[in-house]
């Protein structure tokens, strides 16, 4: 897996992502824009939004070395996360960062996330539709009472090699 770094930054909120992330339009966020590589094949558009007063250093973390998600995950794990996974076409950008063909969809995951009361991330994952795939596996409770499982995962697809 290798990292490519394409953005690093400083950004003021617009007003619809200010609202998804309930804070004042024009705020300064820390801004990154990273796609990850198997094989130097792109799998992963990382686009996320960091709230400075949670991750103050953020801008000076080398992230090709260590993900953004190893780093955070350091200062203090999220107490909460909530996901929303769609299908889409990428817009131009993405297509060239993924290198992807026209008119391919994509699996998009918007993830929040929070620690206490601080909505600390915003993110949009952005993957291939023919180089990912999505598994999810649940269980019924036990007869012992037991309470229900689920675990969910974004795997590569196996046929990635092949195509």
């Amino acid at each position: 897996m290798s990292i490519d770094v394409q953005r690093l930054e400083t950004v003021a909120l617009a007003p619809e992502i200010a609202a998804e992330m309930n804070v004042k339009a024009g705020v300064d966020v820390f801004h990154s824009v990273i796609v990850y590589l198997a094989d130097g094949t792109p799998i992963q558009l990382e686009d996320r939004l960091v709230l400075p007063e949670f991750a103050p250093s953020y801008l000076a973390q080398d992230f090709r070395e260590r993900s953004t998600t190893d780093y955070l995950q350091m200062i203090a794990p999220a107490d909460q996360a909530e996901q929303i996974i769609e299908a889409g076409l990428p817009n131009a950008e993405t297509k060239r960062l993924l290198k992807i063909r026209r008119g391919e969809a994509c699996l998009i995951v918007f993830r929040k996330t929070w620690l206490g009361d601080l909505l600390t991330t915003y993110t949009r994952f952005v993957h291939p539709g023919t180089r990912r795939r999505l598994i999810s596996r649940t269980s019924r409770p036990s007869h012992d009472g037991a309470t229900e499982t689920a675990s969910f995962g974004l795997v590569e697809s196996a046929f990635l090699h092949s195509r």
